[in-house]
């Protein structure tokens, strides 16, 4: 698949937020798609580092009352 119908792609693909960063873009970061792929990298994936401390956070955080499971029974 050339670049530019890679880039093409992508932007469509992007929704939300990520469609919005997208316009903000610098021309350079959007000239070709390693550019983009570099930028789209920096900004919205996160490092191993950061998803194991979320997942350390989520298990070892105390239940909350209104949290227990009999709550959802019904």
């Amino acid at each position: 698949m050339a670049d530019a119908d890679k880039l093409r792609l992508i932007k469509a693909m992007c929704i939300d937020q990520a469609a919005d960063w997208t316009k903000k873009l610098e021309p350079n970061e959007r000239a070709t798609f390693n550019a983009f792929k570099q930028a789209f990298a920096s900004r919205w994936v996160k490092p191993a580092l950061l998803k194991f401390r979320s997942a350390r956070e989520m298990f070892t955080k105390k239940q909350m009352l209104d949290e227990s499971v009999d709550n959802y029974a019904n």
